[in-house]
């Protein structure tokens, strides 16, 4: 049955012509056949038809037909229960225009009574821009769905009342949770717990008006690892009065991840720059320090440099090639090598190998970074490569020097001797002293000296061939003080207080090198042209517990606490360039040390230098003098082997008649003769001979003729070569330094001759 607020409504043709006439929308008045009886002009505009066309068609012609079946079928059943269809009771249909155009239609239908009958009066609704908009609508809520996922979003709400947190779906997903709601308390215990308090007092602020908050919070997944979120949120109260608090979540565990490594590899990278032994700083065009892990030494701070040109800290000599290669990588953008000096605050130059390194933003050069390394212990170093090698090769020339004078040098001495015998036989044992005795003694001091000079050249020379023997330490000094004396003579009066002193055992050249630096250092601590105002002392001593003590002083100018601390170590010198290698000091310690000893210093600021050698002394009996050489018992035989005749005669004169004496001038010729089965009582066999050495002499007579091996005595002027060093220091043969003493020659054959 129809409600009597269902009735149909009674109208008269006017009240149809006033209602079609009034209304917005558009209507049509249809009979229960489906005939339009009546349709306004919003209807006929609706469905694209002239004014009056919809007049006596069937309301089924303006349905698709697909649907025009259902559409009777809905009508007939309308009309046997007529009511009316509220808005939200609408049927929602589809209408065809003239041009065949569908369009989407809301109709509302209500029942009536018109002169011709029983009809209903449909209000009908074009949705064509409500369903556009409703689709456009989906599409961007999809859209922002999808960029939600994208961007890893969600969004909660919590009733304040209820204390009910409602989680969105894409929070849910990000969460890895399937309940969209949650207490308070739920939540917090998927927050980490040094997040929380945090958390609690930002969402209190936000409360009762307060600020919107922004925090960051880890939650827990429900796979058990922690995400980091961002989240924001405010109060809002709903028109029906509820208090809610909003939030936007973003999940930022990437970006948090990718910052960490970030900040890792960023705090690495500044380890790197800050504790390099390099010095990096970024320059700008003009050259300026833009930053810097320090300043230009080990201890200058970064403060030092910052803000100043990069020239400040350069020698004036290197400003021109620093721009040069600065403009050239802004100019290029490609890296630049150049060589720098710097000047430390306390004047001293130092050697830095610079790269400078173009820093690009898009396609420009932004910055250089230039990259110094300190290489002046290198160039030192090499400096004392090449003056070592000039060293090596002047020793070579001392030594080679040396043995090319001995020879003659040895004979001249046996001659001079020798005139002098003869002379005072013929002068029934006086000889006469104006006219050849004075001469004589002159010509053998003249050629003392040039001895002197010979041995001094040779001990200095040699390295190799110092092997551990007893050292009279009073003897090593002598060439020192010698050679020391060209240095010496124009600053400082020279004074030796020799006091007894025990040998030591080591190289007397190896001493002699270390006296000779304690001479030169203390020289050249006294400035030239006052000499008889200055003095340099050499004091050599025993110490209380037996130790040889051989001290060096000067009154020079002294040095600083920090200079002795520093004093031994190589390359350190205090002297200008090219006076000093810093290698003297550094090689008399090692020296020192290497042989048990200790080497000390004293000094203050004005007041002189003293330096201490003390040596252990050797533990060893003194060999018992040999005194005057007995007769031997029989004539023994001699063969003399050296290169030079001068020499082979001078020791023929020297050795006398009182020995059966051969001299050869080769080796080799040597070698057949002893071979053959010739023997004889003593070899003196001169160590380097060309063609056949004295050594390959020896070493074939180890195989042809040993007995006769073990009698050679070898001559030499020192070993001018490595292998004449090695085979001196594993043959156990005597040996006699040329140019040698006559006495001492003649003590030594007589020995070998009578064992």
């Amino acid at each position: 049955m129809t409600s009597p607020d269902e009735r149909p409504l009674a109208l008269t043709v006017g009240d149809v012509h006033l209602l079609l006439a009034a209304s917005p929308d558009a209507l049509v008045v249809v009979g229960s056949t489906g005939t339009i009886t009546a349709a306004n002009a919003v209807a006929e505009r609706l469905f694209g038809v002239e004014h009056g066309e919809l007049h006596g068609r069937s309301v089924h012609e303006l349905v698709p037909l697909e649907r025009r079946d259902a559409h009777r079928s809905h009508l007939a059943a309308y009309f046997a229960e007529p009511g009316t269809r509220r808005m939200g009771q609408s049927i929602r249909c589809q209408g065809v225009r003239a041009d065949g155009l569908v369009v989407p239609l809301d109709i509302l239908l209500c029942p009536v009574v018109t002169p011709a009958g029983p009809a209903a009066l449909a209000a009908i609704r074009d949705l064509t821009d409500r369903t556009q908009m409703e689709h456009a609508l989906r599409a961007s809520e999809e859209r922002l769905r999808q960029a939600a996922q994208l961007a890893r979003l969600g969004t909660w709400e919590l009733d304040l009342q209820t204390d009910t947190r409602t989680y969105s779906p894409e929070l849910l997903e990000l969460l890895g949770l399937a309940a969209p709601h949650a207490s308070t308390a739920a939540f917090m215990e998927a927050v980490h717990p040094d997040d929380r308090a945090a958390l609690s007092a930002a969402m209190r602020a936000a409360l009762g008006g307060g600020n919107p908050y922004r925090a960051r919070v880890r939650l827990r997944h429900v796979a058990g690892v922690w995400r980091t979120f961002e989240t924001s949120a405010a109060e809002v109260t709903t028109p029906d009065g509820r208090r809610l608090l909003r939030g936007i979540v973003q999940d930022v565990t990437q970006r948090v991840t990718a910052e960490a490594e970030a900040e890792r590899a960023r705090a690495h990278w500044d380890a790197v720059v800050r504790h390099s032994p390099d010095w990096i700083a970024t320059l700008d065009r003009q050259g300026v320090v833009l930053s810097a892990n320090r300043g230009p030494t080990p201890d200058s701070v970064e403060s030092s440099v910052v803000g100043r040109p990069f020239t400040d800290v350069l020698a004036g000599d290197c400003h021109a090639a620093f721009r040069t290669a600065l403009a050239a990588v802004f100019d290029r953008g490609e890296p630049a090598a150049v060589d720098l000096v710097h000047l430390h605050p306390e004047g001293e130059r130092r050697f830095y190998q610079t790269l400078l390194g173009p820093v690009r933003e898009g396609d420009a050069v932004a910055l250089v970074m230039a990259t110094s390394r300190d290489v002046t212990a290198q160039r030192r170093l090499e400096s004392q490569l090449v003056a070592a090698d000039r060293l090596v090769a002047m020793g070579m020339l001392a030594a080679g020097v040396a043995h090319e004078v001995n020879n003659p040098l040895s004979a001249l001495f046996c001659s001079l001797e020798l005139a002098q015998s003869e002379l005072a036989a013929h002068a029934g044992g006086a000889v006469p002293t104006a006219l050849v005795g004075e001469p004589l003694r002159d010509a053998q001091a003249a050629a003392e000296a040039i001895r002197g000079v010979v041995t001094d050249l040779r001990t200095f020379a040699r390295s190799g061939e110092d092997r551990p023997e007893v050292v009279d330490i009073q003897r090593a000094l002598e060439p020192a003080l010698r050679l020391g004396m060209h240095q010496l003579r124009v600053r400082a009066r020279l004074v030796v207080d020799r006091g007894p002193t025990p040998p030591v055992l080591g190289s007397a050249s190896r001493l002699g090198q270390v006296f000779l630096n304690l001479l030169i250092n203390a020289a050249q601590a006294i400035p030239p042209g006052r000499p008889e105002h200055e003095q340099v002392r050499v004091r050599t001593s025993t110490s209380a517990e037996g130790a040889a003590v051989v001290e060096v002083s000067d009154t020079g100018a002294g040095m600083t606490a920090a200079t002795m601390g520093r004093l031994f170590t190589p390359f350190f010198t205090t002297k200008p360039p090219g006076q000093g290698s810093g290698l003297g000091l550094a090689v008399s310690h090692r020296i020192v040390r290497d042989l048990g000893g200790e080497l000390t210093v004293d000094s203050t600021p004005g007041g002189g230098t003293v330096f201490r050698v003390v040596l252990p002394a050797a533990s060893h009996r003194a060999p018992p003098d040999p005194g005057a050489p007995e007769p031997p018992a029989r004539r023994g035989r001699v063969l003399v082997v050296d290169d030079d005749p001068l020499l082979t005669r001078a020791v023929a004169r020297t050795l006398g008649h009182a020995l059966e004496l051969t001299t050869l001038q080769s080796g080799r010729r040597a070698l057949e003769r002893l071979a053959g089965g010739e023997r004889f009582d003593v070899i003196l066999c001169d160590l380097m001979m060309p063609e056949f050495s004295g050594m390959e002499l020896y070493r074939q007579l180890r195989a042809a003729a040993p007995e006769m091996a073990d009698r050679v005595v070898f001559l030499t002027g020192g070993a001018v070569t490595p292998a004449a060093t090695d085979f001196l220091a594993q043959v156990p043969n005597a040996r006699v330094q040329k140019p040698f003493d006559a006495e001492a020659l003649r003590q030594l054959v007589a020995a070998r001759v009578r064992a």
